[in-house]
C-alpha cells in the first residue's frame, strides 16, 4: 500500500493533477493533501520524497528505520508554456514514478543486502 502525504501540504490537490491522473485510469476518489503527520502511527518499508525542494528537508524521527530515498523531479505544477508542454511535464513525472515504482516491487524477493545496493543504485538513476 502507498501513501501520499508532504510536510507543507497545499489545501487541495492540484486540478491539473487530478485531470492527468484521470486521464491515465488512475482513480482519484478520496484523494486529498495531507500532512506525513497522518501517519505518525504506522511503519513504512521505504519514504520517497519526490520533489526537488524535498531533499532539503528532514523526514520526522518517528519514520524510524524506513529506507529513505530522493527522488529529484521537477514539479509539474510549476510549469509554464503550452498546454502541450504542461501535459508533457505531467506524463513525463507520472512515468518516471510508475517506472521506479515497478523497479521497487520488482527488489521484494532480495536479501537485505542486495536490496540496500539495489535501491543505492536506484536512487542514483
Amino acid at each position: 500500500m502507498a501513501f501520499s502525504a508532504g510536510s507543507q501540504p497545499a489545501k487541495q490537490v492540484h486540478p491539473l493533477t487530478m485531470a492527468f491522473l484521470s486521464e491515465r485510469g488512475i482513480p482519484t476518489t478520496g484523494l486529498h493533501c495531507q500532512s506525513w503527520d497522518a501517519f505518525k502511527s504506522d511503519e513504512f518499508d521505504a519514504v520517497i520524497t519526490l520533489c526537488d525542494s524535498a531533499a532539503t528537508e528532514n523526514c520526522p524521527l518517528w519514520m524510524g528505520t524506513a529506507i529513505k530515498l530522493h527522488w529529484p523531479l521537477p514539479d509539474p505544477t510549476q510549469i509554464t508554456g503550452s498546454e502541450a508542454d504542461i501535459r508533457a511535464a505531467f506524463y513525463d513525472v507520472m512515468d518516471i514514478i510508475e517506472q521506479r515504482v515497478d523497479q521497487l516491487l520488482a527488489l521484494k524477493p532480495l536479501s537485505q543486502t542486495e536490496r540496500q545496493a539495489a535501491l543505492k543504485q536506484l536512487t542514483e538513476e
